[in-house]
């Protein structure tokens, strides 16, 4: 990343002209995104975690993020545990790099990202990892460039691991005689972003995403007995909007839509910043804010039943170019009686650069990102 070329969004972008060879992939690549969504298969049984603290994951969230930032490169981590007092716990790490590294045209920048992931379950250590690697290309749709569109596509290698020592039995279980615990299997997903400013003080967004389009099989005893676990494709459908209240204060309500063969999940709720000075003057850009939220998520399955999953709290600190965010899940489902109302713990940090100043200097403003 000690390269990337200088291509911020800011809150007073230039103006240019736009490309029109640039536009034509990409509303393209847009409507076979759309169209690719409408199916999913209902048999496969693999299914994905993610992370409850929307804003501090977005490019796992949605490829189509990557880039989109007031920066020139960031660079973040996640730790997520969970179910630790109902059952062995599971234990969730990502890591993440994403900048611009060229310009489109007079409209337009390419961006390149790269997402780490690993999680740990249960008594046998049951891990999925993944290694990501993201193409996006985002241009503007009006001069200001304060109203855009962002594409990407993302391919890497997703890994499971089982370790069938650990299990406790009398006689040698078969499935320890089928498979060698191990499966690895190419993966693609695409994503899709729009963002919008309305007048000066409030923006809004939305995006989709599909993952895992080639739906990859996972299982560790098909060389044997010719089984076949699909990871099933995972829509995502997402938007929200900060909405500048005064000079401290900023509502950033978001919602999440997934569906993940017939496993369906909302999640809907708000984050609100402070942005704290001197007590004799206004807050500014380099000052520092500090953010509360909370978000409601439940469930639904058309071939079991619906109800409520868990209550997020969240809180965050933004200063000097850093993000520190703490979330907690409480669970409300009909687990509780297990889990006592105990969810899971979710840590982050955010850290987003500038580039050489050389660069700075000639670089054109090009779009004017959204904040998250």
């Amino acid at each position: 990343m000690k390269h990337l070329y200088h291509s911020t969004c800011t809150e007073r972008p230039g103006i240019g002209r736009r490309s029109a060879g640039f536009e034509l992939p990409l509303v393209a690549l847009a409507f076979a995104l759309l169209g690719a969504m409408g199916p999913f298969r209902q048999t496969a049984q693999a299914q994905d975690i993610h992370f409850s603290q929307i804003h501090a994951s977005p490019t796992f969230l949605n490829p189509a993020m990557t880039g989109l930032f007031s920066g020139d490169y960031r660079v973040g981590a996640n730790f997520r545990q969970q179910w630790r007092s109902a059952t062995a716990n599971y234990r969730t790490l990502a890591c993440s790099a994403d900048g611009r590294v060229m310009d489109i045209g007079e409209t337009g920048m390419l961006s390149l990202g790269m997402n780490l992931f690993a999680d740990r379950a249960g008594d046998l250590d049951f891990t999925t990892s993944s290694a990501m690697f993201t193409v996006g290309a985002a241009r503007r749709l009006n001069e200001r460039g304060d109203h855009l569109i962002s594409v990407a596509i993302q391919g890497g290698i997703l890994h499971q691991y089982v370790d069938y020592s650990k299990l406790a039995v009398f006689d040698i279980e078969p499935v320890m005689l089928q498979g060698n615990g191990s499966a690895a299997q190419a993966d693609v997903s695409v994503g899709l972003a729009w963002t919008k400013r309305l007048g000066e003080k409030h923006r809004i967004y939305a995006g989709g995403a599909l993952f895992h389009i080639a739906e990859p099989d996972l299982a560790m005893v098909g060389q044997v007995s010719g089984y076949r676990e699909s990871l099933a494709r995972r829509g995502v459908f997402h938007g929200g909007g900060s909405f500048t209240l005064n000079d401290r204060w900023t509502a950033m309500p978001s919602f999440i839509y997934l569906e993940q063969s017939p496993h369906r999940e909302n999640t809907l709720g708000t984050f609100m910043e402070y942005r704290y000075a001197g007590q004799e003057r206004r807050a500014q850009p380099e000052d520092g804010s500090i953010y509360f939220g909370a978000w409601f998520r439940w469930f639904y399955r058309p071939d079991i039943s619906s109800g409520s999953d868990a209550v997020i709290l969240a809180a965050r600190w933004d200063k000097n170019r850093v993000s520190y965010g703490f979330s907690y899940d409480i669970n409300i489902s009909s687990l509780t009686r297990a889990s006592r109302g105990f969810g899971g713990p979710e840590l982050s940090i955010i850290y987003i650069g500038e580039g050489r100043r050389d660069q700075s200097r000639t670089r054109k403003h090009k779009v004017d990102c959204p904040k998250f």
